[in-house]
């Protein structure tokens, strides 16, 4: 076993030897590694992506000639009323090892997600979901229904 080990240990230290002066001793190469652009060529990339390159007085100009502008009336969509939408909240929820269920009610009804904390900690205790909670990172939303936010933070 000792002799095998020194022998490994030898190889290894071959290995490291080898390479160590292939690095050192090879000549750096002349050629740049990436094309260095002069700003009208960025200018002319961006621009064939489809995006549009301003400076900075353009962008003042605009910004301080931009008016609210009125859209199309249309006179048959004025009588009719458009319903109010419920605003949807979205928390990104970071979970990390030794996040308990109650650390990520009280999360979630800080955000808004979820009205009562005790609610969520009481199904998740009922469903035994507190035994699966996954650490990572979860996207939930408030229109979820207790069973969806337990499913999305657990790997049950």
């Amino acid at each position: 076993m000792k002799q095998t080990i020194r022998t490994f240990a030898l190889g290894l230290l071959t290995a490291t030897t080898a390479l160590g002066v292939t690095y050192y001793m090879e000549e750096p190469s002349s050629e740049p590694h990436q094309k260095q652009l002069t700003l009208e060529d960025m200018m002319t990339e961006v621009e064939k992506q489809g995006y549009a390159v301003l400076s900075n007085q353009e962008l003042t100009a605009l910004e301080n000639d931009s008016s609210p502008r009125e859209a199309p009336k249309n006179s048959e969509k004025e009588d009719e009323e458009i319903p109010e939408t419920e605003k949807v909240y979205v928390y990104s929820l970071d979970i990390v090892q030794g996040t308990t269920s109650d650390d990520i009610s009280r999360k979630l009804a800080q955000a808004g997600i979820i009205e009562k904390a005790s609610e969520l900690e009481q199904y998740m205790a009922v469903n035994d979901y507190s035994r699966f909670i996954q650490v990572g990172q979860a996207t939930i939303d408030s229109d979820m229904t207790l069973n969806e936010i337990a499913k999305a933070i657990t790997s049950k």
